[in-house]
């Protein structure tokens, strides 16, 4: 990891965590455990391997089960879904 910011420094901070994730990956923290990592997106498209492959960006185009896991996490966090 290139840069790591707490959950809190996200809401405080969001350009510097931008700017961060421009140069490497970001690692955003909470509660002192790592949660969650940024980048940019043509490096998550490297990593990925498909550039051009599209990537469903609301929960009504995702696969059901993957919806329901990633609302589950959201609900856990307290996040109101």
């Amino acid at each position: 990891m290139s840069k790591t910011f707490t959950a809190s420094d996200l809401a405080r901070n969001a350009g510097s965590l931008l700017e961060a994730a421009q140069r490497g990956p970001v690692e955003i923290t909470k509660h002192g455990k790592p949660k969650y990592v940024v980048l940019a997106k043509d490096e998550y498209d490297r990593l990925r391997g498909a550039a051009d492959t599209r990537i469903p960006g609301r929960v009504s185009e995702m696969p059901a089960a993957e919806a329901d896991s990633i609302l589950a996490q959201l609900r856990s966090e307290g996040v109101d879904v």
